[in-house]
């Protein structure tokens, strides 16, 4: 349910689907260009280079004329000559492994000098693929299949490319879970719920990935086949030769991806949990991804810097530890973790920070049974937010088939206070306590069992879901056995349910959070404006809701500035006077306009 909601969110949001196409155009780019890969065309370039060289400098004499070291480049410009005459692979191979073997030995006797990393790779490549009886060697990136072609591509893209879906997800994620939000609202305890943004944050980023791969790889399996799963890949990791296959490749590379975007997606998770920042995770995490691409976090200055050494920058350079079809000359892949230890440090970070979620999100216990006072109380309180405390509240008691309206100009705190007292913002509470039946707000999932807050403006509905999608979510989250097209009709909203939240009118979005209100089956309701935006009608149909609300046995707090019908609505008020919550009982709309008048503007 949570879960369905939040991806739901995503995969409707536009900036989703340009991630999508800019992915799908970068790793596209190996088909555009067309580029040529190591094989043959650059191993023929090398020997190439050599048979110039050496005609350039051989003496015209016989061969018992020549010093050995003569003798040997003249043996190695033979190879290189018939691997550059031959007309098919395996000619050529057969004359390669002889050319790289030959030039081998020069390096281990010191007779040649130059990249021996490379020509052991080569020889290696040859002589894996004559064992293997591979023929069809792709020559450049649109030979290249299915198998071969992915890993391709994602090496030739930045390092930190792969992992932009999992940010823009963690970012859409934690801004659709912020406070206040309807998300943030359901009645999930915390940990439980820090687990399904995390699950949502991984299904959205890979779902993103695999949509940016599927144009090149869909083009390369109707061109080029799947691939050989026994091609051979050879290059250095740690100084050591490394010899694998494209499927290894291919599935060590996925399960790579995979783990960076887990500990994107965690460290994303929490971080903002943790901070209460929406974007602390978000950032800290691209920082994480941005990193290998900058020379202070270079392998030499991981080498000698110890903090440094302990974040998992190699998690996001995967392609350095599973190699790829092209990958060499191998200047780059000189150092870093392989994918088994890259798993590893991937789960051991990830077991790191959700012990600091589990910590971060725990509810303290209640010591004892909950006491059996009916009635939302606050009590001693203080309410303010950031280091500012605005309102010394004393103490508020909602008893339960109430209505009271809370009455004050604009700017005077009524909206923090409010949020106070619905637990969504523990912060906003500076001294005191908060309690719902007995259950402490600290309870949280419990408590917003009890008490739902309907708030100003439009951060309750998500502009991309429709009115019913988000009465569904209410009725299934809050487990609630509203009848929701009764409701609706009573209401007058049924025929607009089908719209996106974002095509709504401003009277029309207030019917749908009070309908939402409402399905919580909440005994606290707390509106913040609920009547604002509606005309004379719609405004009687709203008032009669909350009054049937109350006659069932709930209890409502309404803030609004349209005093008659507040008037009507309520059995009491609350003014906000220099920071001080003072209640007053009601006798009649045109004494409530009295005593605001009176109260407000006597010194103007």
């Amino acid at each position: 349910m949570y879960c369905r909601l939040l991806l739901k969110l995503i995969l409707r949001d536009k900036a989703v689907w340009i991630c999508t196409l800019v992915l799908a155009a970068a790793f596209s780019v190996p088909i555009a260009f067309n580029s040529p890969i190591y094989g043959p065309f650059f191993m023929k370039q090398g020997m190439q280079s050599f048979v110039n060289a050496f005609n350039t400098r051989a003496p015209q004499a016989s061969g018992t004329d020549l010093s050995p070291e003569q003798q040997n480049d003249a043996e190695l410009a033979r190879y290189a000559n018939a691997a550059l005459a031959a007309q098919t692979d395996a000619a050529f191979l057969d004359s390669a492994e002889s050319y790289y073997a030959l030039m081998g030995e020069g390096f281990q006797s010191g007779s040649i000098v130059g990249d021996q990393e490379t020509n052991d790779a080569a020889l290696a490549y040859c002589r894996a693929l004559s064992s293997s009886g591979i023929t069809d060697i792709p020559a450049s990136a649109n030979d290249l299949p299915f198998l071969s072609f992915l890993p391709y591509a994602i090496a030739t893209a930045p390092s930190f490319l792969p992992f932009i879906p999992f940010l823009l997800s963690s970012i859409l994620v934690l801004g659709a879970t912020r406070p206040g939000t309807l998300a943030a609202k359901a009645p999930v305890p915390k940990f439980r719920r820090l687990i399904q943004i995390v699950f949502s944050i991984i299904a959205a980023g890979t779902a993103m990935l695999l949509a940016g791969l599927a144009p090149g790889g869909i083009y390369a399996l109707a061109l080029n086949g799947s691939g050989q799963i026994g091609y051979p890949i050879a290059f250095f990791h740690d100084g050591a030769l490394t010899t694998t296959t494209a499927g290894n490749v291919f599935t060590a590379l996925l399960l790579a991806l995979l783990a960076g975007g887990t500990l994107i997606s965690v460290c994303s998770a929490v971080l903002s949990t943790a901070t209460r920042r929406v974007l602390a995770g978000p950032l800290a995490s691209a920082l994480l991804v941005a990193a290998p691409a900058f020379p202070l976090l270079s392998d030499s200055a991981l080498g000698h810097n110890a903090v440094l050494g302990l974040l998992p920058l190699p998690v996001f350079s995967p392609i350095e530890a599973t190699g790829y079809v092209g990958c060499f000359p191998t200047e780059f892949i000189g150092s870093g973790s392989g994918s088994a230890s890259m798993l590893a440090v991937t789960l051991a970070y990830v077991a790191v920070f959700f012990t600091v979620g589990a910590v971060a999100t725990r509810s303290p216990k209640q010591p004892g049974p909950a006491k059996k006072h009916h009635g939302l109380e606050l009590l001693d309180a203080s309410v303010g937010y950031g280091s500012t405390t605005i309102l010394s509240i004393g103490s508020l008691f909602l008893s339960p088939g109430t209505a009271a309206g809370l009455v004050a100009p604009n700017g005077s705190g009524k909206t923090t206070l409010l949020e106070a007292l619905s637990g969504q913002f523990p912060t906003r509470i500076r001294s005191g306590s908060l309690a719902a039946d007995g259950i402490s707000q600290r309870r949280s999932a419990e408590f917003a069992e009890l008490v739902y807050l309907s708030s100003s403006g439009s951060a309750d509905l998500y502009p991309t879901l429709s009115a019913i999608e988000h009465l569904a979510f209410v009725r299934e989250a809050w487990k609630s056995a509203t009848d929701i097209d009764s409701l609706c009709s009573s209401l007058g909203i049924s025929p607009y349910l089908d719209k996106p939240t974002r095509k709504l009118s401003t009277g029309m979005k207030q019917q749908v959070k009070l309908a939402m209100a409402i399905s919580t089956d909440c005994p606290y309701l707390i509106l913040d404006e609920p009547l604002n935006g509606l005309d004379p009608g719609k405004r009687k149909t709203s008032c009669d809701a909350m009054r049937s609300e109350v006659a069932r046995g709930r209890s409502v707090l309404i803030s609004s500035h349209l005093l008659d019908d507040l008037a009507d609505l309520t059995n009491s008020f609350y003014f906000i006077e220099a920071g001080t919550l003072v209640e007053k009982i009601k006798s009649s709309s045109q004494t409530l306009k009295q005593e605001y008048l009176d109260t407000y503007e006597r010194g103007e």
